[in-house]
This record gives C-alpha cells, sequence and structure tokens, in this order.
C-alpha cells in the first residue's frame, strides 16, 4: 500500500445525522465502513453487486478479459436498425 499525504478535515455532523464530504465526492459512489475504534472509513470506488460478482466468480472474468483481448484494437460496429429486427 503506497503511502499518501493525510488530509485531515474537520465536520460537524447535522441534526439530521449528516455529513458534506465536498465537491470532490459529488456523484461518486462510496463505502463508508465504521471500524471498532469508532472512526469511519470512506473509500471512493466502484463496487460489484452479488449478481456480477458470482458471475466474475465462476471463471466469467478469465473469458471476459479473453475477448476483451481478443477485441483490442478491433472496431466494432452495431447495425442498431437490424438489432432490432
Amino acid at each position: 500500500m503506497l503511502a499518501t499525504k493525510e488530509n485531515r478535515i474537520y465536520k460537524t455532523v447535522g441534526k439530521n445525522g449528516q455529513v458534506s464530504l465536498g465537491k470532490e465526492f459529488a456523484g461518486a459512489l462510496v463505502e463508508m465502513v465504521q471500524l471498532s475504534s469508532g472512526a469511519l472509513l470512506v473509500r471512493r470506488g466502484e463496487f460489484v453487486s452479488e449478481h456480477e460478482r458470482r458471475m466474475l466468480g465462476d471463471g466469467w472474468s478469465e473469458r471476459i478479459q479473453a475477448a476483451q483481448a481478443a477485441l483490442e484494437g478491433q472496431e466494432l460496429t452495431i447495425d442498431i436498425a437490424a438489432s432490432k429486427e
């Protein structure tokens, strides 16, 4: 794990229990983990649903990577009109 500069910010929790994380997190999906010490860990990321996780766990990850490698550098053309028939 790379060490990063720590940026300590103090916020006040509103009466409704909300805290604003700031514009840099606007629209982002975050994971919040409450540590045993009571601290909250907030991580920005993309998270995989249970359904997608099951698919990726059954060899699908390797299949997807192989397909992406096979298609790398190729143009893909989809005829929308033909797909509606």
